[in-house]
């Protein structure tokens, strides 16, 4: 085939792939100035990287973004199961607290009864002790036994 490729078509560029057996891509001409010492390849900037490159680079990078993307993924999992613990841990506590105070309020009004009654029964004793010593009440009187 002596035909050029930039005038040829789609059906030319087909053709000559067939011929050749693989596909082939259009690079910029390579200066002299751009081919590294001791080597036949000449070094490519990003700018001039062919399109094969820079596919290939591109999936490089994607597949360390999915990596890198997993690796988060799992993390945030691992957090987030951690937060549910301490979730479930911070609400069992909330309900035990709950429970407490109520505990303790009945703690406090059954000592609030309690001293009532306490300070009713001192009360009622002073006052029998007061008829007592005064005479009125005779069937608590001390008797000789109680006041020796």
């Amino acid at each position: 085939m002596n035909t050029s490729l930039a005038i040829g078509s789609v059906g030319l560029y087909d053709a000559i792939c067939r011929d050749i057996g693989r596909s082939i891509e259009a690079v910029r001409p390579v200066a002299v100035a751009d081919v590294t010492p001791g080597s036949e390849r000449p070094s490519m900037s990003n700018n001039a990287e062919s399109l094969t490159a820079r596919i290939e680079r591109l999936v490089r990078e994607n597949n360390q973004q999915r990596a890198e993307l997993d690796r988060l993924q799992h993390k945030i999992t691992e957090v987030t199961d951690i937060s549910e613990g301490w979730k479930m841990r911070y609400t069992q506590l909330e309900k035990d607290l709950i429970r407490e105070q109520s505990i303790v309020c009945s703690l406090e009004e059954a000592l609030s009864n309690l001293q009532r009654h306490v300070h009713e029964a001192v009360q009622s004793s002073r006052q029998r002790r007061i008829r007592q010593v005064n005479g009125e009440d005779t069937a608590l009187a001390p008797t000789e036994a109680d006041r020796n």
